[in-house]
């Protein structure tokens, strides 16, 4: 049963406890692919997240998106005026 099964029977969703998901994607997330593996597990009544899913490192991102700038501001410091 899912979460939409159970609220029509129940008239909320208070009492409803999905199912872990069956198994892990290698859809990263945010992507059409990984959309299609929540509908699906939301459809069979399973939790959204799997332990084994691929996850963003945000702190790692954040790192990754200011490496440009740093390197642009040390380059200017040293009279190059690009990368």
């Amino acid at each position: 049963m899912n979460i939409f099964e159970h609220i029509f029977l129940q008239g909320d969703g208070g009492s409803f406890r999905p199912r872990p998901a069956s198994r892990s994607t290698a859809a990263r997330p945010g992507t059409q692919e990984k959309i299609a593996v929540l509908a699906a597990r939301a459809q069979a009544g399973e939790e959204l997240w799997h332990p084994g899913d691929p996850v963003i490192d945000w702190e790692q991102q954040q790192r990754d998106e200011q490496l440009p700038r740093l390197l642009q501001r040390e380059a200017a410091l040293h009279g190059c005026r690009r990368l």
